[in-house]
């Protein structure tokens, strides 16, 4: 763990909790964790965190909590969000990341620190011509050290051009490589952040007979007996997939002993400890390990052993294909929770020249008779078929074999909870880009987390960013048809706003200067239509205004416009509304750098299983508490619930309401709809670029942009891939950044989606960018995706009075 003087190096202070860090930083971790090789990704950064027994997570329940977010979403997101509420640290969360080494994420969080070498390298090294020499340097330092290795030539010194590591090792060394050797060390550009380490001179002799070598120094003990000799050496080990292994080599000797771990040859563990685990078994750790043990004196290498993973109960191991066929698999079965009694399908497509055989296996035991692409479970009563699933593809008569990642199966217990909504539904729009007004910094981030809790309440959650008014007015028209009965509802809008005889206006940021109530949105003509749009009301009505509720200096130009948005008062009353402003009646509402001060407690308590009132009562005592606040922002809560123990985190029964569900769902898949990835060719450069996608808002589209070769072997990595020729009503958002450089990603955001008036038309290219040139590629029609196929631009209806009866 991190000692409190590396915490004092941080940009943030170390019991921050992680939920509580910049958006900016989260973000660019949860980019970085979803498209990292398993080395690093959100899945290494899982192994790393259950070190503390605190964030330790069953193989079922990072499926089922994350691994089903890889396709509907981001499983970074929702890890972070459950680490966080489970109180990991800032200080926890860089100890992992560090591990890690993600240097580029770190870098935001983490100051920099001057290297320092903890250990020289030997001073001086005899080693025996055909033996390994190794040199080693240990340091620290942020960001971390770079090595490179020289060796003296005369007065001049060689650069290694191999050996950047902090090891350097020569198999088989021969008297050539006697010599005096130095490592250079940098973390910056400039020379006061370059250390080298002291010299060491080795030295290289001919082999000799331990046995001869211990005659000539009579009874004293050599150097041969106080090197560590194996007492118990490593074993072959044969083991079935998902279970797990040990590996245990012991040694006698006098002084204490480092063993490193080596898998193919590569170092994966060093330790005091004499032996190395796996609690659960995959293809991935098959091979050949060796250990070496070493102390002050000397070292020894263990017998070469080998670990074979075994499918199942069959004599066949797990090996990995050979020959020209390949087997692609494309699509993954998903994570599944269903009720008690329901059914369960599981699916796997994967591709190759030739016919494939598929098996399915539940906990790594072959399912018998289950050899078909599908996996279909009915009526499910018996908690035993709870586990994770996976897909074996095969192609007959050979050894060549893939399995699909794991899936789970969980089922919900019968607990049967207060209230059970039909379904859960969220509009959330946030406008900070105005021309009338100052820009604001947090509504985006707000959005951004708002969206990540409701959706871990499992709403269906729709997140907009930077409306006009004809746009909002429209979002909500469209928001209204998701609501129906026994439905909870949200509406949350962040962004500049007034209040104006006792009515809430919502500022736009089209809106003109000097603008009036006729410029914006009433959040009672909002409420009106959540309430009225069919005959059932829905079971909860929740609103939260993160606005100012000040007067506005302009008074309206147009009173009947005026009369059109009705108060609170003169809408029929439900029992089932509960509002929450940010602010009381006549005051501001604040934001810090990161969010808005009421998403700032908000966030603390809306993921919780307490009632909606209480949540909005536990931020008011919060705030309350905070000197710096309780005088300037004072939340208000108003309520008619005739149910006030409802909760945002009651669970969804969709019994009696299914088809109104499903038809739900579908409305919101539409809104939803992301284009498929697609691979385009550029035939200048021999090469492809790769785009696919992601979205974080629902009006605002992520491209990854990946630049890959036609041929195995070539590498493209000083080539960028990139759009052009986008609707002048399309822009991008920030600026196109490089996530990965071999194969070379970028990453670019586009905004206002909803304005799109026809298919959305790229053109895609690639720079180089040691030369500039640039080679352009075909156009690509992306369609309208997200909520581009709503037509927000349009208007829906003229503005409805609402009714003055009670």
């Amino acid at each position: 763990m991190m000692n409190r003087e590396h915490c004092r190096r941080l940009h943030v202070h170390p019991d921050t909790n992680i939920g509580e860090l910049s958006s900016k930083f989260m973000l660019k971790l949860r980019d970085d964790l979803d498209s990292n090789p398993e080395t690093c990704n959100w899945r290494a950064l899982l192994d790393k965190a259950a070190d503390n027994p605190n964030y330790r997570f069953s193989s079922a329940d990072v499926e089922r909590k994350f691994g089903s977010q890889v396709y509907h979403g981001s499983p970074s997101n929702k890890m972070l969000w459950e680490l966080g509420s489970m109180g990991m640290t800032a200080a926890e969360l860089v100890d992992c990341l560090d591990k890690l080494k993600l240097e580029s994420v770190l870098m935001d969080i983490k100051k920099y620190e001057p290297i320092v070498i903890i250990n020289q390298p030997a001073e001086r090294k005899t080693v025996n011509k055909g033996e390994v020499l190794e040199l080693e340097v240990k340091a620290i330092g942020f960001p971390y050290p770079r090595y490179q290795w020289f060796k003296e030539n005369k007065k001049d010194w060689d650069i290694l051009d191999k050996e950047k590591s902090s090891i350097l090792r020569i198999r088989n060394v021969s008297t050539s490589d006697a010599g005096v050797y130095c490592c250079r060390l940098h973390n910056g550009d400039i020379n006061s952040q370059v250390e080298f380490t002291e010299q060491s001179t080795v030295t290289v002799e001919m082999s000799k007979d331990p046995v001869a070598y211990r005659d000539t120094f009579d009874d004293r003990p050599s150097r041969y007996d106080l090197i560590p000799s194996f007492e118990v050496q490593p074993k072959n080990v044969t083991v079935q997939i998902c279970d797990g292994f040990i590996l245990e080599c012991r040694v006698l000797s006098k002084y204490p002993v480092i063993y490193d771990w080596y898998k193919n040859h590569e170092i994966i563990k060093r330790s005091d400890q004499p032996f190395y685990e796996v609690k659960a078994a995959y293809k991935a750790d098959m091979g050949t390990y060796e250990c070496r043990a070493r102390n002050q004196l000397g070292e020894t290498m263990s017998d070469v052993v080998k670990v074979t993973v075994m499918l199942g109960k069959t004599e066949e191991p797990l090996v990995d294909p050979v020959g020209p066929t390949e087997i692609e698999i494309i699509s993954n079965p998903k994570t599944v929770i269903i009720e008690f009694g329901g059914d369960c399908l599981f699916s796997c497509e994967a591709r190759c020249s030739i016919p494939l055989v598929y098996q399915w296996l539940k906990d790594g035991v072959p399912i018998e008779g289950e050899i078909k692409p599908s996996l279909v479970l009915k009526k499910i009563q018996n908690y035993d078929h709870q586990g994770l699933y996976t897909c074996m593809v095969s192609i007959p008569g050979t050894k060549n074999i893939r399995l699909s990642y794991p899936a789970s199966l969980s089922i919900k217990t019968n607990d049967k909870p207060e209230f059970n909504p039909s379904d859960k539904v969220a509009l959330l729009i946030g406008n900070f880009d105005y021309r009338c007004e100052s820009p604001l910094s947090a509504p985006k981030s707000d959005v951004y987390t708002m969206a990540e809790i409701f959706r871990s309440l499992d709403f269906k959650v729709v997140s907009l960013l930077n409306l006009t008014k004809l746009e909002m007015q429209s979002a909500v028209e469209e928001f209204v048809k998701l609501i129906g009965s026994e439905v909870y509802a949200v509406f949350y809008f962040c962004g500049h706003g007034f209040e104006e005889e006792a009515k809430c206006y919502l500022v736009p940021p089209d809106a003109r200067h000097g603008y009036t109530i006729e410029d914006c949105v009433c959040a009672e003509d909002v409420l009106s239509q959540m309430q009225n749009y069919t005959e059932t009301s829905p079971a909860l009505i929740v609103l939260i205004l993160d606005i100012c509720r000040i007067r506005n200096l302009q008074p309206p130009t147009n009173r009947e416009q005026d009369a059109m948005c009705s108060n609170l008062s003169n809408i029929p009353m439900k029992g089932n509304t509960v509002f929450c402003y940010a602010t009381s009646k006549g005051m501001y509402a604040y934001e810090d750098i990161h969010n808005g001060i009421l998403v700032k407690y908000l966030k603390k308590y809306l993921p919780k299983q307490m009632s909606v009132l209480d949540v909005f009562t536990s931020v008011q005592e919060d705030i309350g508490k905070e000197s710096q606040y309780y005088h300037i922002q004072i939340p208000e809560i108003k309520s008619n619930l005739l149910q006030p123990r409802r909760s945002l985190a009651d669970r969804i029964s969709t019994k009696g309401h299914t088809k109104a569900y499903n038809q739900r769902t579908l409305l919101w898949n539409n809104a939803h709809e992301k284009p498929p990835s697609k691979e385009i060719e550029i035939p200048a450069i021999k090469g492809k670029v790769l785009l696919e996608f992601q979205t974080e808002f629902s009006n605002m589209l992520t491209i990854f942009c990946t630049v890959m070769p036609m041929t195995m072997g070539k590498s493209l990595k000083y080539h960028l891939g990139c759009i052009a020729h986008l609707p002048k009503t399309i822009s991008i958002f920030g600026s196109v950044s490089q996530v990965h450089d071999d194969p070379p990603k970028t990453k670019i955001v586009l905004q206002d989606l909803q304005k799109l008036t026809k298919d959305l038309e790229v053109q895609v290219f690639v720079v180089n960018t040691e030369t500039k040139q640039r080679y352009e590629g075909p156009k690509v029609n992306l369609g309208k995706p997200l909520v581009g196929i709503l037509d927000l631009w349009k208007p829906r209806r003229q503005p409805i009075e609402c009714s003055e009866s009670m």
